[in-house]
C-alpha cells in the first residue's frame, strides 16, 4: 500500500469517526424532541401524553434543540458526501466505498422523509425514522472499521456461535417493537412493572388492534390491548437478548485479554439498558431516562458482534494478535521462508524473499566482451 492511499485512508477513518460521534448526537436530539412533543413524562401523566394526535398538524417552534438538530443533520450530510467521494476516487476502495455510499443514501432518504415527518399521526414515517438512526450510527461506524489499512486487516478470530446468532436476532426484533411503542405512542398502555397492568401474556383482543399502517385519529388510551401486547412482546425480547448476549459474554471472559474486556463492556452495556428500562417505567416515564437507553441500544448493534466475533474491542485486529495471543497474518500471506502453496489474497503485501535476488549482467557488458573477442 502507498504512501498517499494510507493517508487517504486515515482521512476516511477520521472522517467515518466524526460522522458516528455527530449521527449519536442527531439520533439523540431527535429522540429528545420527539418524546418531549409527545408529551412523555408530562405533569397531568398520562391523561396529557400524546394530544398532539388529536390536533392539525402545526408548524413546529424552532427552539435551541431543534436547531441544533438541524445544524446535526445538514453537517453529517455534508461530510456523509465528502466521504463517499474520498471512497470512489481513483483508486476505487471498494471495502469502504460501498457502506459509505449506503450511508449517503440513508441520509438522502430520511431527509425526504423528513417532508411528512410533521404530520405525528403516520405510525409508519415515526417508525421509519426512529429505525434510520439506528442504520446511522451502525453504517457510519461499519466504514471506520472497514478503512483499517489493508496489512492492519487480519482474519476474524472465529465464526459467529449459535448464542450470538439468536442474540443479534433477539436484539433486532426487540429495538423494532421499541421502537413500534414509540411510533405509535403507546407508551401509556403499561405503566407497571415487572407485569403489565396485572397482565403476563399478550391479550387476543390486541392483534386486530395493532395496526403499524394506519393513520392515528386520537391518543391511543391506558390499557390499550395492542399497546399491552407490544409492551409484552418487547419485553419478552429483551429478556431473550439479555440471557442470550449475556451467556456469550460470559463464555468470552475466558478468552484472550482483548475479548475478555470487550465481553466485559459488552455485559455492562446490557446490565446499564436493562436498568435503565426498569427505572423508566417506576419514574412514571421520565423524558431523560427514556432518551438515556438510545445510546446503549445503538451500541448494542454492532458492539454484540465485534466483541464476541472479531476477536474482542477491535485491539487484536489493530496489533495482529490474534485469539491465542500470537501474531497472526492476513488471508493468504505466508512468512518468510515459507512455501507460497496459496495464492495472495486481495490487499495482502508481497512477502519478501529471505535472500535478495541475484543480478544479471547488462548487456552492454555482454556486448563488450563480445566486441573485444
Amino acid at each position: 500500500m502507498s504512501l498517499s492511499q494510507g493517508l487517504r485512508l486515515r482521512r476516511i477513518r477520521a472522517l467515518a469517526r466524526l460522522l458516528t460521534a455527530l449521527s449519536l448526537l442527531v439520533v439523540l436530539v431527535s429522540a429528545y424532541l420527539r418524546l418531549d412533543g409527545a408529551g412523555l413524562g408530562c405533569a397531568d401523566w398520562p391523561a396529557c401524553y400524546a394530544r398532539l394526535v388529536a390536533l392539525p398538524p402545526a408548524v413546529p417552534e424552532y427552539g435551541l434543540a431543534r436547531l441544533l438538530h438541524r445544524a446535526g443533520a445538514s453537517l453529517s450530510l455534508l461530510l456523509a458526501c465528502l466521504l463517499v467521494w474520498q471512497c470512489w476516487r481513483r483508486p476505487l476502495l471498494r471495502p469502504v466505498a460501498l457502506p459509505a455510499t449506503l450511508l449517503l443514501l440513508l441520509m438522502l432518504a430520511l431527509s425526504a422523509l423528513g417532508i411528512w415527518s410533521s404530520d405525528p399521526r403516520l405510525t409508519l414515517v415515526n417508525l421509519l425514522n426512529i429505525l434510520g438512526g439506528l442504520g446511522l450510527v451502525s453504517f457510519s461506524w461499519r466504514v471506520a472499521l472497514a478503512s483499517e489499512p489493508p496489512s492492519m486487516i487480519l482474519q476474524r478470530s472465529g465464526a459467529p456461535t449459535v448464542l450470538l446468532r439468536l442474540g443479534a436476532a433477539c436484539l433486532t426484533l426487540t429495538l423494532i417493537l421499541g421502537a413500534l411503542i414509540g411510533a405509535s405512542y403507546m407508551a401509556s398502555a403499561c405503566t407497571t412493572f415487572p407485569d403489565c397492568d396485572g397482565r403476563w401474556w399478550p391479550v387476543a383482543a390486541g392483534w386486530p388492534a395493532l395496526q403499524t399502517l394506519a393513520v392515528l385519529q386520537a391518543p391511543p388510551l391506558p390499557g390499550d390491548p395492542a399497546g399491552i401486547n407490544l409492551h409484552l412482546l418487547h419485553r419478552y425480547a429483551a429478556v431473550a437478548t439479555l440471557l442470550l448476549l449475556g451467556t456469550a459474554g460470559w463464555q468470552a471472559l475466558s478468552g484472550a485479554e482483548h475479548r475478555r474486556r470487550a465481553a466485559a463492556l459488552l455485559l455492562f452495556l446490557l446490565a446499564a439498558t436493562a436498568a435503565l428500562r426498569i427505572l423508566t417505567v417506576l419514574a412514571g416515564f421520565s423524558v431523560w431516562l427514556a432518551r438515556s437507553r438510545t445510546g446503549p441500544a445503538r451500541r448494542h448493534c454492532w458492539r454484540h458482534w465485534q466483541a464476541c466475533c472479531t476477536g474482542g474491542d477491535g485491539e487484536g485486529i489493530r496489533r495482529g494478535i490474534g485469539p491465542d495471543g500470537a501474531r497472526t497474518l492476513p488471508p493468504g500471506c505466508r512468512r518468510r521462508g515459507e512455501p507460497t502453496a496459496r495464492r495472495l489474497g486481495a490487499g495482502c503485501p508481497r512477502p519478501r524473499t529471505s535472500c535478495p535476488r541475484p543480478r544479471t549482467k547488462s548487456r552492454s557488458r555482454r556486448w563488450t566482451r563480445r566486441s573485444g573477442s
